[in-house]
């Protein structure tokens, strides 16, 4: 009868609060870059906002219970070039051609109150990026890599969940 109370207890303590993030794609239209290779521009453009919104949504979780962190993306380049050949279309990744994210972004508490505020342009390539936990194969894992570096830079001093 005790295991059903401990994995309650374990349940309810890994449910617990913790900050936000609100994502806006502001014109994603006028992008550089978010030309897909092999699929609808509608359908890699929504898998490509998905893949940043969820990566995005595990940051905050480390931010403190309440906060609120608002993120508008204003431009967007993937890295690497799509390149059409025989066998269709392919997105190249190299060193030379790399991502770069421009947003600006807010943080509150549960308060309302602005914590921190800016504007950020960020760029790196596959081997400038650390993998912080991402494989190299991984969809879209040099803008995720990007996005990960920031905010450890960016909210590093504030308690974690």
């Amino acid at each position: 009868m005790r295991y059903p109370v401990l994995l309650l207890l374990f349940l309810s303590a890994s449910l617990q609060a913790a900050g936000t993030v609100e994502v806006t794609w502001q014109q994603p239209e006028s992008y550089r870059d978010i030309r897909p290779a092999d699929e609808s521009p509608d359908r890699f453009r929504a898998r490509l906002f998905r893949a940043l919104e969820q990566r995005l949504d595990r940051l905050a979780r480390e931010l403190p219970d309440g906060d609120q962190l608002s993120i508008t993306f204003t431009d967007v380049q993937l890295a690497g070039k799509v390149v059409t050949g025989q066998q269709g279309s392919v997105r190249v990744i190299r060193d030379s051609d790399p991502a770069r994210l421009e947003f600006s972004y807010r943080l509150t508490d549960s308060q309302g109150k602005t914590l921190r505020e800016g504007r950020e342009r960020l760029w790196g390539t596959t081997t400038s990026v650390p993998s912080l936990g991402l494989r190299r194969d991984e969809a879209f894992a040099t803008e995720k890599g990007l996005l990960s570096q920031w905010f450890k830079r960016a909210f590093s001093d504030l308690p974690r969940n």
